[in-house]
């Protein structure tokens, strides 16, 4: 018996030793960074040079908001008539409208100030230094403006004011494609896109109402599939020089002398944490972002967001390329799983943009019947002639279909959010 135990224990030693030894071999291994590379020139991105602040700008975010956020308040819709659904909530609508408005004046007239300057002058500031704790813009004025001046927009046209409805709708739009083409980041395209959603609504609401402006209304075009294109690429580089900060912040040794400092050695001694920064394997780790980054940016397809993100699903979700056919990998680690994690947030954001560019081009339709006045029972032919011509024609053709009660019905890539617009009634 005494025998069998020790061969027992001699085996179990063994195999301590043997995962050991793996676990030794797998760090040492990991220690190994790969040499320096250049960063990629299409990664790049320029600091923005010092300039003169817009005192107008100014105003407007140091102009008091209140202590109640000033909203449109539209609720989304999915199913049904829209308008009807909206035209319910009016009478509340425009009762908190009025106590909001006369609450916050102020700002409302710094918003409209600011807004006038065509084009709007925005352009958000690319950092000097990339790190996980620099500080981002503060968009709280500009959406808070985009619901004023929709707000304003909404007020005009219930008291039959389709020309002052009209003036803030064009006030909003241009604020929108200001952000759209000033913005760097990811968080500033998303933004731009939900007050595209809202500007929509709002038209809808206004063009309803008012359908002898809706021929104007459609001069206030949404955003193109050549803008939506350039501003990916702006903020994919963005996104790509954010992660390569964090990398080197987290990678960064000489920071384990500092924190050593700091903590009076409470956080372990320096070797270590010398040891640990190196085992993050900041250049191999930077490479494997660097390349991620630029198979997507090569899916962007100025032409049409729907190839866009498909393309990006395609490049982010290929076969697994670690051990044995899995996701884990023995060199860079941990780069991997960071890599691995972050990856499938992303694709949700090129289906909403897509998704606005199309909402956009059907809004335009819509309006187009609605100015031409094309006979409801004519419209699936209608709209099937005119995809013929349009850009998105392929795209909308997929998407967009006239359902039995003559409404319109925009199928999206994305989950609805409240300020998406996913169906239009029916051209009156």
């Amino acid at each position: 018996m005494k025998v069998w135990f020790k061969r027992i224990a001699l085996g179990l030693g063994g195999l301590l030793a043997l995962v050991a030894l793996l676990i030794g071999v797998w760090f040492a291994s990991n220690l190994i960074d790969a040499d320096p590379a250049p960063w990629p020139a299409e990664l790049s991105l320029a600091p923005s040079p010092p300039g003169p602040a817009n005192p107008l700008y100014s105003a407007l975010q140091n102009a008091t908001v209140g202590h109640d956020s000033f909203s449109t308040q539209i609720k989304g819709c999915t199913q049904g008539n829209c308008l009807a659904a909206w035209r319910a909530q009016s009478a509340e609508l425009l009762t908190t409208w009025a106590a909001q408005r006369a609450q916050q004046a102020a700002f409302g007239t710094a918003c409209e100030a600011w807004v006038a300057q065509q084009p709007v002058p925005y352009a958000e500031v690319v950092p000097v230094t990339w790190s996980p704790n620099m500080a981002m813009p503060s968009y709280h004025p500009i959406t808070r403006c985009t619901h004023w001046l929709l707000g304003s927009a909404l007020v005009a046209s219930e008291a039959g004011q389709a020309d002052a409805a009209l003036a803030q709708l064009a006030l909003a739009h241009g604020l929108e494609q200001s952000l759209l083409a000033g913005s760097h980041s990811l968080i500033g395209h998303m933004i731009a896109l939900s007050m595209v959603e809202q500007r929509l609504q709002a038209t809808l609401w206004v063009a309803d109402k008012h359908p002898a402006i809706a021929v104007r209304l459609q001069r206030l075009p949404g955003p193109s599939a050549a803008q939506i294109a350039a501003a990916q690429a702006r903020w994919i580089a963005y996104e790509a020089n954010f992660a390569r900060g964090a990398n080197a912040a987290y990678s960064d040794a000489d920071d384990c002398e500092k924190v050593n400092a700091a903590t009076q050695g409470q956080t372990g001694p320096v070797w270590l944490c010398k040891l640990q920064k190196k085992a993050l394997m900041p250049a191999h780790t930077e490479q494997l972002f660097a390349r991620h980054w630029l198979a997507v940016l090569g899916q962007v397809n100025a032409a049409n967001p729907l190839a866009t993100a498909d393309g990006v699903a395609r490049a982010t979700a290929g076969e697994p390329t670690g051990l044995f056919g899995s996701n884990w990998h023995w060199r860079g680690t941990v780069a991997h799983i960071l890599l691995d994690v972050a990856r499938p947030a992303y694709k949700d954001h090129f289906d909403r943009s897509a998704d606005a560019v199309l909402a956009s081009a059907a809004s335009e339709l819509w309006l187009e019947a609605l100015a031409t006045g094309a006979p409801a029972e004519q419209h699936t032919a209608w709209l099937s002639d005119r995809f013929k011509a349009h850009p998105l024609g392929a795209s909308l053709a997929q998407r967009l279909t006239v359902q039995t009660d003559g409404s319109w019905l925009l199928q999206r890539g994305a989950t609805a959010r409240e300020t998406q617009l996913t169906r239009w009634p029916k051209p009156a």
